[in-house]
């Protein structure tokens, strides 16, 4: 059983650790960016904090949904687009 829970946790953290790179390749804000991949933003920021303590920036933790209609054409309809 703690070997299933091991292997477990391991899935979730690759899963993370994938999310954070095409966030951090994407340009987009974090919440733009969890809205398009229907992700809890404190996850995303718990995960970001753990995975990668020394670089937490808090410039990227704002609200703006700028730059979603270009990054992520055809996903998503912004009225503003």
């Amino acid at each position: 059983m703690a070997q299933s829970r091991k292997a477990e946790n391991a899935k979730k953290r690759r899963r993370w650790e994938k999310h954070l790179e095409d966030w951090a390749a994407s340009g987009v804000t974090q919440v733009a960016y969890c809205h398009v991949h229907n992700l809890s933003r404190q996850q995303f920021q718990y995960w970001k904090k753990r995975l990668h303590p020394d670089k937490v920036d808090p410039k990227n933790e704002g609200l703006s949904l700028e730059g979603l209609c270009a990054s992520w054409p055809g996903r998503l309809k912004v009225p503003s687009c």
